[in-house]
């Protein structure tokens, strides 16, 4: 998965009716693995050329043929329901969604396939066995087909872990632990 362009809150805004139609059209048309790789790809090309994203957050002055000039190679690849957003979102002139359309199908797609990002913080690094056996026990326990962990290194909590996912917190940490012992032995 590619990092996510920094892009304004009006280009997600003019993306995200454009991607639940989207999202909606290729679910409905049993298309969807292949309109969310097409959008990986769009996503790919905008990462690699950060002019590009400029040109259509400015605004400047598009034409259809521009459009087909710049993405011509990825046009020639892309799933035909994309391919029509595209040129829906250019006869619309809402050009600063067109590098937000990926971003902005992500969750509609990652909901519909059980992907759920979780933030877990330890003191130390995760190892890779770790990693995995964390992943499997919050997939079997959120009910997730798939689990991408955010992890931070934060030296505060000494040992353990802390978890978050959609509001839920669960803190199994050292610092906790030490914390509810402090607490019981005041109460003696």
């Amino acid at each position: 998965m590619s990092h996510a362009l920094t892009l304004p809150k009006e280009a997600l805004n003019q993306a995200k009716g454009y991607a639940k139609a989207l999202f909606d059209i290729a679910n409905e048309k049993a298309v969807l693995s292949a309109v969310y790789d097409s959008l990986l790809q769009l996503d790919a090309i905008f990462q690699s050329t950060p002019d590009a994203v400029k040109i259509f957050l400015q605004q400047e002055e598009i034409t259809g043929e521009s459009l087909e000039e710049a993405l011509s190679a990825y046009l020639l690849q892309a799933e035909e329901w994309v391919i029509k957003t595209l040129k829906l979102m250019f006869k619309q002139e809402h050009y600063a969604g067109i590098p937000a359309l990926y971003q902005a199908f992500l969750p509609f797609y990652e909901a519909s396939q059980s992907i759920g990002h979780i933030q877990v913080r330890s003191a130390v690094d995760l190892s890779p066995e770790l990693r995995q056996t964390l992943e499997a026990r919050l997939s079997e326990t959120f009910g997730l087909s798939q689990v991408v962990i955010h992890h931070h290194v934060d030296a505060e909590i000494l040992g353990g872990l802390y978890v978050e996912y959609k509001g839920l917190r669960f803190d199994a940490t050292l610092k906790r632990q030490l914390n509810r012992f402090e607490e019981a032995l005041s109460q003696v």
